[in-house]
């Protein structure tokens, strides 16, 4: 199956990876790291940025709403290319944020931690094997969640006003969007475990996010600045696109006359096939209060 790795910046930027064709080999510890033939980018941290043009693969890139413009809160995971070690690099505020917490992931390994940042700096972090080790604030997920000995992550992300989506290597998901997402969430609601293998919560924006379902089928709604740039990659890749056009969460979108039409949310996904049609197709019309939706071919 292909695999691809996509997360959102401040202010618009963007990182995608994307494995076309076989992977290569990795080291077991590093078995997260996507071995890619592409990546893309465009207005990181000037130090993400700058790892991401010698990466031969990346793993986890986690960008803060915290920090100052000269020293943004930030962390990569990456190859480098003819080097097979696990790498990483990090802001010096990503460091003091941190605080004693960098020593425990150092012990860890270097490049085999994991982290996701939400909205006002929250923060999940957990092991590339998919352990569960800190949350900031320490309330933000139920304790349900990761004292579930079977729930080890294999995709997390953290959004806007303390929404989130895991991805257990089960195949189980957990997700609140907190009414942030309502496309998303029309999704997810009648989602079986095993359809979802990537998901990504924009933590800068209401309403952003990316979904890829184990039919290589993604869904996504991103920033139009670069929308085209990613729905092509993606095509590179032999995934499906279904993008749905943003609208500031502040105002009122005027249903469009063909949203009205009962037969609309089935041509909308007509490219979407497999297990997931079903929950696409009865939840997403509900979700265009937020959203005008339009299939990108």
């Amino acid at each position: 199956m292909q695999k691809i790795y996509f997360v959102f910046g401040p202010e618009g930027s963007f990182f995608f990876a994307g494995a076309k064709g076989s992977e290569r080999q990795v080291q077991p510890d590093a078995a997260q790291i996507i071995a890619t033939d592409h990546l893309d980018s465009a207005g990181l941290p000037a130090g993400v940025e700058t790892r991401t043009t010698t990466a031969a693969s990346v793993s986890n890139i986690a960008v803060s709403d915290r920090g100052s413009s000269n020293d943004p809160i930030a962390y990569i995971a990456f190859i480098k290319k003819a080097d097979p070690d696990v790498w990483r690099w990090c802001s010096k505020s990503f460091q003091q944020a941190m605080g004693e917490k960098m020593s425990d992931f150092d012990e860890i390994g270097k490049g085999l931690v994991r982290f996701a940042f939400g909205e006002r700096g929250h923060l999940l972090v957990w092991t590339v094997q998919g352990k569960w080790l800190w949350q900031k604030p320490g309330n933000m997920l139920s304790s349900s969640l990761y004292d579930n000995s079977k729930a080890e992550i294999e995709c997390a992300s953290l959004g806007v006003g303390d929404s989130y989506l895991i991805i257990a290597k089960n195949g189980q998901c957990w997700w609140d969007s907190k009414s942030h997402y309502p496309a998303l969430q029309a999704i997810l609601d009648d989602v079986q475990p095993g359809d979802i293998i990537f998901a990504a919560l924009n933590p800068f924006r209401v309403g952003q996010f990316f979904i890829l379902f184990a039919n290589d089928t993604a869904v996504f709604q991103v920033p139009l600045s670069y929308r085209t740039k990613l729905e092509s990659a993606l095509k590179k890749h032999g995934i499906t696109c279904t993008a749905l056009t943003s609208q500031q969460a502040e105002k009122k979108v005027k249903m469009p006359n063909a949203a009205k039409q009962p037969d609309f949310a089935k041509r909308l996904l007509k490219d979407v096939t497999g297990p997931v049609i079903a929950a696409v197709v009865s939840g997403i019309a509900s979700a265009l209060i937020g959203a005008v939706a339009c299939t990108v071919m």
